[in-house]
């Protein structure tokens, strides 16, 4: 994957990112499809519960960040 970025312009995008950051955010936006999708066929309860966890966790991932920049 890094070699199709590099190809395309967007290796200085992603260069300066660390890789725990980039997992963690993969692992957000799959937590929160799950979420959605649960709320899709009604089962309301737990994708809530995937949509707010995928929320506090974006949010203390994107503070952190903030503060070490």
């Amino acid at each position: 994957m890094a070699a199709v970025l590099r190809g395309r312009g967007l290796s200085g995008t992603f260069g300066a990112v660390p890789r725990s950051v980039l997992l963690q955010l993969v692992c957000v936006l799959a937590l929160v499809a799950l979420g959605t999708m649960l709320l899709a066929v009604g089962s309301f309860g737990s994708g809530l519960i995937g949509l707010v966890g995928g929320a506090i966790w974006f949010w203390r991932l994107y503070r952190a960040i903030d503060r070490d920049t």
